[in-house]
């Protein structure tokens, strides 16, 4: 994760944030005994795992919020800008992890929580600058699923393969009792981003996700 977020040329402060982020992150996972044998084969459990994740960042978030507003609260001028600020450094460290990783191929489960992340700073982007309305996104969150690239099983590991020609590619958003649908908007599409996932490029694919989901309803 480290040499990830070097390459993604960020500050030495964000990539700090970062690493805390994700040892929280692993803080909350270490309490639900997911470090432990126990935790064998709950990649075969996606929706379970899923929902565990979001929660695992949601408290790295308020615990980083935390951490910073006790020893650098300078570098907190108002909580909905820097809960923002943790939100972008998040996706971030979660893209990190794809620089040492195949570019034929992404375990499903992370694929879709880079889109559950974008779309969540989407819809924050789109709120009150209430940190009331902030608290309320994070905590109820968005589900995403996608449909499209060939999927297989690896060692239980549900896998997207991304050499297989995708041409049509939906995502699905369920938040705050409504479904939404995402294929393609201003001249974007689904295999956009699988091609900038492949190529691993950060930012033209940052760009398409926030194209695509830019008709997101608040």
């Amino acid at each position: 994760m480290l040499l990830g977020l070097i390459r993604l040329k960020h500050p030495a402060n964000e990539i700090l944030r970062g690493m805390r982020l994700f040892l929280f992150h692993e803080l909350f996972h270490i309490s639900q005994q997911m470090a432990v044998p126990l935790s064998d084969g709950i990649s075969q459990f996606p929706e379970v795992i899923a929902a565990v994740d979001r929660d695992a960042d949601l408290f790295a978030l308020i615990a980083e919020c935390e951490y910073t507003s006790i020893h650098f609260a300078s570098n907190v001028k108002d909580y909905p800008s820097f809960l923002t600020s943790l939100m972008e450094i998040s996706i971030n460290s979660i893209w990190s992890f794809l620089s040492t990783s195949s570019s034929n191929r992404i375990e499903r489960r992370r694929f879709e929580r880079i889109l559950s992340s974008f779309a969540l700073l989407n819809l924050i982007t789109k709120s009150s600058e209430n940190l009331t309305d902030y608290l309320r996104l994070f905590i109820t969150s968005a589900i995403v699923n996608v449909k499209g690239p060939r999927q297989y099983l690896r060692n239980d590991r549900v896998i997207f393969d991304l050499n297989f020609p995708a041409d049509d590619i939906f995502i699905a958003v369920y938040h705050n009792y409504e479904l939404q649908w995402f294929s393609s908007n201003h001249n974007t599409t689904g295999s956009d981003l699988v091609k900038y996932l492949k190529l691993k490029e950060f930012e033209k694919f940052k760009e398409t996700i926030n194209r695509i989901f830019s008709t997101m309803k608040y």
